[in-house]
């Protein structure tokens, strides 16, 4: 009679650790790799990968055991290092001990794993062993799946650049005129740019969307800044965008000269 079990294990990734990695073994209709799965997300949280590792006797059989490792790499073709995740990495066996004993009994096992940091390439490695009596080894496989690329799709708003030019229309007031960049993968919006001067607040427009990898042009008309104090521009105070990366925020600068050269980030 055929019998299967079925075990979802459940990880959640966290910081790698150093380990080189196994050569992977071809494969046998004893030990194979199915369903893998790489999904992608905005959120951080909603990234994985998956797959389900199937495990099947061979002569003289008395427990089955599987353990599995999530790798990761900056290249597709880098150097693959081990993560460490809560259920992975140590040897388990099927709930039923007895299970593995008869010719026609699987073993299915999910591995899920989810909160991927990125971007960053990531595999699954499974590791199988068939013990006889005494628990002495009678075989052992290694299966790696696919490669799955994590893409950081987060937007990236950035506090660009900064310059003050005289008004042509209001005497004793300047047009300070800032550059917002989107470096990311994903458009946001809405989301405000504000500028501050040394006494406090000089104003504050509102972003309706900013495309990915693009960048917007923001005015704004306020009395003329006196030459050795400061001036910041900040994108997104509120926080209001899925922004992965806000130390690029803000951008503070001396007071240029009036119709002086642009301040920016190199």
């Amino acid at each position: 009679m055929k019998r299967v079990h079925l075990l979802a294990a459940l990880a959640a990734a966290v910081l790698a650790a150093p380990c080189a990695p196994a050569a992977a073994a071809a494969g046998t209709r004893s030990a194979q790799l199915t369903g893998f799965s790489c999904q992608r997300a905005v959120q951080p949280l909603l990234r994985g990968l998956s797959v389900e590792a199937v495990m099947r006797p061979i002569p003289a059989t008395r427990q089955l055991q599987m353990k599995a490792q999530l790798l990761t790499a900056r290249s597709r073709h880098g150097r693959y290092r081990v993560v460490r995740a809560p259920r992975l990495g140590r040897w388990f066996s099927p709930g039923d001990p007895t299970l593995g004993q008869e010719p026609a009994d699987v073993w299915r096992v999910g591995f899920p794993v989810v909160g991927l940091p990125a971007p960053a390439f990531y595999r699954l490695r499974v590791y199988f062993r068939w013990l006889e009596l005494n628990r002495r080894m009678l075989a052992t496989e290694v299966l790696t799946t696919p490669v799955c690329h994590q893409l950081e799709l987060r937007p990236d708003l950035v506090a660009w650049a900064l310059a003050a030019y005289p008004s042509s229309t209001q005497p004793g007031q300047d047009r300070y005129v800032a550059v917002v960049r989107n470096r990311g993968l994903t458009g946001a919006g809405p989301f405000a740019a504000e500028l501050d001067g040394p006494s406090g607040p000089i104003g504050s427009q509102t972003v309706s969307w900013l495309g990915p990898r693009s960048r917007r042009r923001v005015v704004f008309l306020a009395p003329a800044c006196t030459p050795g104090t400061s001036l910041t521009l900040t994108v997104d105070p509120a926080e209001q965008t899925l922004d992965f990366n806000r130390a690029n925020n803000t951008l503070s600068i001396a007071c240029p000269p009036a119709g002086g050269a642009p301040n920016a980030r190199g």
